[in-house]
C-alpha cells in the first residue's frame, strides 16, 4: 500500500500535468513546500531554517522582534511555509488539496438553562432526533473523509453513544470529555488531531448548520488559513461606555457564528497557549497567538438554539427542509 505522502505526490502529478506547462517551477515548488509544511508541521525547524526565516521578515510577520527562540522560529517559519503555498495559486490545485484530512470538533456542553428544560438543549429533540444529531448529520454529509470529534461532559456520555448509533458510519465519530471552559473542551477535542488537516471548530446547537457553509468554510480555509462565518448585524446597535451608550453603525458589525474553521498548522499552536478570559472563541485565540483571522458569509438559519422560540424555529425549518 502506498504511502500517504505518495498517493499525494502521485495526485498531484496528475492535477500539474493539466496545467500550462510555463507553471512547471512554480508547481513543483508548491508540492516542496506543502510536503515541507506537513512535515514540520510538530517538528521544531533546524536552527539553519529559523535564521533563514529571521532573516526575511517581510516573508514572515510584521510582528517578528528577532528572538530566535525555538518556539518563535517554528511559528514564523510555518507562517512563512502557509503564505509561499497559498499566496499565489498558478493551476487549479482544489483537487489536490480535497485530500487532506478534515476534522470537526463540535463543542456540546451547554446545562440548556435558559431553555427551561431540565435535560441539556443539545438532547432536546427535533422530529425525534436530538439536536446533536442534525449537526453531526450535516458534516457527514458535507464530506465522506471527515472525522467528527464530539466533545461532551462525560456525564452524558451514554446519551452521545446512543445518538452515534444511529449512524451508519459510527467509526467516523468519537467521543471526547469536555473542560470547564470551551477553550478547554475545544483543546481536549484538538488533542485527537494529530496530522495536517483542516479543522472545524462548531456549537453543537448549530443544528441548522448547512452543507454549503461548511464546504465553503473548508475551500476558504485553504487559500487562506481560516474561515469564520459573519453575518451583518440587521438590528439597530448600540455601544455602552462608562455608563453612556451611543449608536453603532451597524454597516461595521458583523455577527460570529460558526463552524469557525482553520489549517491544524494554525489552530494546533494557537491552543498551546494560556488561558486567558478574552477568549470568546476560536478566533480570539488565533488572534491572540498573532495570526490573522479571516471572516467568510454565514446563513442567516445558522442559528444557536438558546431559547425556547429558537426551537420552534430550528423545527419549523427542518419540517420545510424535510419537505423538499
Amino acid at each position: 500500500m502506498a504511502s500517504p505522502v505518495v498517493s499525494l505526490t502521485c495526485t498531484f502529478v496528475k492535477k500539474w500535468a493539466m496545467c500550462n506547462s510555463d507553471y512547471f517551477i512554480q508547481t513543483c515548488l508548491t508540492l516542496v513546500l506543502f510536503t515541507s509544511r506537513c512535515c514540520s508541521l510538530f517538528l521544531t525547524p533546524p536552527s539553519s531554517v529559523q535564521v533563514f526565516c529571521f532573516k526575511n521578515r517581510d516573508e514572515t510577520s510584521d510582528t517578528t522582534k528577532g528572538d530566535s527562540s525555538n518556539a518563535d522560529g517554528k511559528k514564523y517559519f510555518n507562517q512563512w511555509i502557509h503564505r509561499q503555498i497559498f499566496k499565489n495559486k498558478t493551476c487549479d490545485l482544489f483537487p489536490f488539496f480535497d485530500y487532506m484530512k478534515k476534522y470537526a470538533v463540535i463543542v456540546a456542553g451547554g446545562s440548556g438553562t435558559r431553555m427551561g428544560y431540565n435535560m441539556p438543549k443539545q438532547f432536546l429533540l427535533i422530529k425525534g432526533k436530538p439536536l446533536l444529531w442534525y449537526t453531526i448529520d450535516a458534516f457527514l454529509r458535507a464530506f465522506d473523509d471527515i472525522a467528527i470529534i464530539l466533545v461532551l461532559p462525560e456525564i452524558h456520555f451514554a446519551k452521545g453513544r446512543g445518538i452515534i448509533a444511529q449512524f451508519n458510519h459510527t467509526d467516523k465519530i468519537v467521543l471526547v470529555n469536555g473542560g470547564n471552559t470551551r477553550y478547554g473542551s475545544v483543546k481536549n477535542g484538538l488533542q485527537l488531531v494529530k496530522e495536517a488537516s483542516v479543522v472545524f471548530v462548531h456549537d453543537g446547537v448549530r443544528c441548522l448548520i448547512s452543507v454549503p457553509l461548511i464546504q465553503r468554510c473548508f475551500n476558504q480555509a485553504l487559500l487562506k488559513g481560516s474561515a469564520v462565518p459573519a453575518v451583518s448585524a440587521t438590528d439597530s446597535i448600540r455601544i455602552f461606555s462608562n455608563g453612556k451608550h451611543a449608536v453603532a453603525d451597524r454597516q461595521q458589525v458583523r455577527v460570529i457564528q460558526t463552524p469557525q474553521t482553520f489549517l491544524s498548522s494554525i489552530i494546533l499552536p494557537a491552543f498551546e497557549q494560556e488561558y486567558d478570559e478574552t477568549f470568546t472563541d476560536e478566533a480570539t485565540v488565533v488572534e491572540a497567538y498573532g495570526t490573522e483571522v479571516f471572516l467568510t458569509e454565514g446563513e442567516y438559519d445558522n442559528i444557536k438554539i438558546t431559547r425556547p422560540v429558537d426551537l420552534m424555529i430550528a423545527e419549523r425549518m427542518i419540517e420545510e427542509r424535510s419537505a423538499l
